[in-house]
């Protein structure tokens, strides 16, 4: 089992977690319980913002954004000069003008949102006003507007039309492209594998279903990282979220579902590459607003807001995530500006405990991260990882005689960039034989098996969980139930009735056995296929 913080949420969860009481835990294999001080959560960090410093006249009414996956260049459209490439390692140089050099199409009226594929190969721009989406292939070196090449764009079909195109997202594989509807209150699907060598093969193939009539002039779109999950902003209304796990243009698996935070209205979205964070920004004030997403996507909490220009803002508009999440690009209209706000990692620390001799184990503990931050960690034998470990203990073998070992562990937190930590090393591996080993009162051990799951994999049923026999009986069983990985929430009894929120999701189930006298022991199923509708 990998190391992770230990997020139980159970009865008036958030408030535990504001008074830190919560605690970060590293749950060892054999199921004993390594604490350290926890930071409180539910908080943001202190973030630091500047303005973009662009050679002058480059910003006239900045609108969308988007970050290149690799290297430096930030796209951005704005509704005075155009379509331009910044090259934010390089803010002294002039911005490098995107042009339909090729006469493509009916020019740049009305540009809102930008995104960027995948491969960072191909450049999607909403044109509102032509009701049209433009494609570029931005593949070359970005020395020239003679590197950006317009190749086609993307119209609605009589069935489907494009109404006032404002937001795009595009899959983590690239090939789908969602397209928000301001006019017309719908998200288009489109099939965009032909990209930019054959955007005659780019089509629009359905619309999300929206039964509850959340979208309302939706704005910006942003997808999470798996590609399942779609947020989508609302001139008119709060983000909606959708499930788009299903295939592209089939709307009976492309649905919204709900919506998240408190902003009556929003501008832009941005999805942290972890997944657990939602930025929002207001089109009417100064602030972007910080949504925690770590429990189900349509259930996200609001923990703060950044106020990117100082509160003096008045027209934000599109956001960009850095490739990385260490930093946040805000437009802002009515300024004629682009803010970049810096977004600290989760400071924290590692320290391990244990002797450093064959046959003795080492325990990691992690310290000084939020109290709902997830962490995975690694263990290294002179600074090179050790196979297969990767549980907060780690029993030495004769293979690490003679080494150090450290552990590096990757943090995630809400309202934090990604960080990893690395603790300091202990010394050289000795022998066990070499040293006297110290008195300890000797601990027995449970047996135990690995549980199973029963019951049918489909919404509105119930799985139960068999553990088996366990011995010495009798032996005190406790459950804790888990979907795609993560922790339910208050789901700690022997069965589970299945919702909506574990649609498309594996279950699994961690049963640990506690008896006096002996060491706790957490056994683990396998994974159920996906529960269905």
């Amino acid at each position: 089992m990998a190391f992770r913080h230990d997020r139980s949420r159970g009865v008036s969860s958030r408030a535990i977690r504001r008074a830190g009481v919560a605690v970060l835990a590293l749950i060892c294999a054999a199921g004993t319980l390594s604490q350290a001080t926890a930071a409180s959560a539910d908080t943001i960090p202190a973030y630091s913002f500047s303005q973009l410093a662009l050679p002058a006249g480059t910003l006239g009414e900045p609108l969308g954004l988007a970050s290149a996956p690799q290297g430096s260049t930030l796209y951005l459209s704005d509704r005075t000069n155009g379509v331009m490439a910044v090259n934010t390692g390089n803010l002294g140089a002039s911005p490098i003008q995107i042009t339909d050099v090729g006469n493509d199409i009916n020019g740049f009226a009305g540009p809102a949102s930008i995104a960027v594929s995948p491969d960072g190969k191909t450049l999607y721009l909403a044109l509102t006003l032509v009701n049209a989406i433009f494609v570029a292939d931005v593949s070359g070196n970005g020395s020239d507007a003679d590197d950006y090449t317009v190749t086609g764009e993307i119209q609605g079909t009589a069935g489907l039309p494009l109404d006032y195109p404002y937001g795009l997202a595009v899959s983590p594989n690239g090939n789908t492209l969602y397209i928000s509807n301001y006019s017309s209150n719908t998200v288009s699907v489109a099939d965009v594998t032909g990209q930019s060598s054959d955007p005659a093969n780019d089509t629009v193939t359905g619309e999300l279903s929206d039964p509850n009539g959340n979208l309302k002039s939706p704005t910006d779109l942003a997808l999470s990282p798996t590609g399942q999950t779609l947020y989508i902003g609302n001139a008119s209304g709060p983000v909606a979220v959708a499930d788009v796990s299903g295939s592209a243009g089939d709307a009976n698996n492309n649905t919204v579902t709900g919506t998240v935070g408190n902003e009556p209205s929003t501008s832009g979205v941005a999805v942290s590459p972890d997944g657990e964070t939602l930025y929002a920004a207001d089109p009417g004030g100064s602030n972007v607003e910080v949504v925690d997403l770590s429990g189900d996507a349509d259930q996200g909490q609001t923990i703060g807001d950044i106020q990117p220009f100082g509160g003096s803002a008045g027209g934000l508009d599109g956001l960009a995530l850095t490739p990385g999440g260490t930093g946040l690009y805000v437009a802002d209209e009515s300024q004629g500006a682009v803010s970049e706000v810096a977004i600290p990692a989760a400071a924290g620390s590692i320290t391990i405990s244990g002797s450093a001799q064959v046959g003795s184990t080492l325990t990691a503990t992690v310290g000084g991260l939020p109290s709902d931050a997830t962490v995975s960690g690694q263990w290294l034998a002179d600074g090179q990882p050790i196979p297969g470990a990767t549980n907060p203990s780690f029993t030495l073998t004769p293979a690490q005689l003679g080494q150090t070992i450290s552990v590096t562990v990757s943090a995630n937190a809400v309202g934090y960039a990604p960080s990893t930590l690395t603790s300091a090393a202990t010394g050289a591996v000795i022998n066990a034989a070499t040293v006297a080993p110290p008195p300890s009162v000797k601990r027995r051990h449970l047996a135990g098996r690995r549980p199973r799951i029963t019951g049918r994999p489909k919404v509105g049923r119930r799985l139960t969980a068999k553990p088996g026999a366990w011995t010495p009986a009798p032996v005190k069983l406790s459950y804790q139930w888990y979907a795609a990985g993560k922790r339910i929430r208050r789901a700690t009894r022997q069965t589970l009735k299945l919702t909506k929120a574990q649609r498309r999701k594996r279950i699994t189930v961690r049963v640990t056995g506690r008896k006096a006298g002996y060491t706790a022991v957490t056994e683990i199923s396998k994974a159920t296929k996906r529960i269905s509708r």
